[in-house]
């Protein structure tokens, strides 16, 4: 009989260091703690459009029957890039780099026209023309091909990504057609 009581003795004395039964009192009370933790890193959250997931906006030069006799060029721009919304914490430094297009290269950025005006027919040689992207509105400083420039997000949290455009005045008029291209960004914090 005795080593019976010793085994169930030795297996309460186990259960209740395991916390499993509780030899205390019925109306004991024990407690704990729990910590409640929440980081706030720099960073930014994006929203857009489903179905323009990857189109973040459109740089629309309009229609122009000369561009020999334009001045200083043409000028367009994405203002902001309205399919894209980044809301960041203010300060948070970012950068953002713009490719040289579909039909561009690091020193360039092209129009292409590859079809007859009416796009009834691929032309033989696809017909080029020079535009220029820039960081600023009054188009004085050129954004480098496939660099990344650096940005801090203003104090309302709000990411603006305006993107200015100038076809220069050319010294022939180019062939009528619809001319396009496409930019590749890239954002990075």
């Amino acid at each position: 009989m005795m080593p019976r009581t010793r085994l169930l003795t030795s297996v309460i004395s186990m259960l209740s260091s395991l916390g499993w039964i509780s030899l205390a009192n019925a109306d004991a009370m024990v407690m704990g703690s729990v910590d409640v933790r929440l980081g706030v890193p720099r960073g930014c959250a994006i929203a857009f459009e489903p179905h323009q997931r990857m189109q973040w906006g459109v740089i629309d030069f309009g229609q122009h029957p000369r561009l020999d006799q334009q001045g200083e060029g043409i000028d367009a721009e994405a203002p902001g890039l309205e399919a894209l919304s980044v809301i960041c914490n203010p300060g948070t430094e970012y950068q953002l780099g713009v490719d040289g297009g579909l039909h561009g290269n690091a020193s360039s950025r092209h129009l292409v026209a590859r079809y007859d005006d009416d796009g009834s027919a691929a032309r033989s040689e696809p017909v080029r023309l020079p535009y220029q992207v820039f960081l600023d509105a009054a188009r004085r400083h050129p954004w480098p091909a496939d660099e990344l420039v650096g940005f801090t997000v203003p104090g309302d949290g709000r990411l603006r990504i305006p993107l200015y455009a100038r076809i220069g005045p050319l010294d022939a008029v180019p062939p009528v057609g619809f001319y396009t291209d496409e930019l590749k960004l890239t954002l990075r914090w």
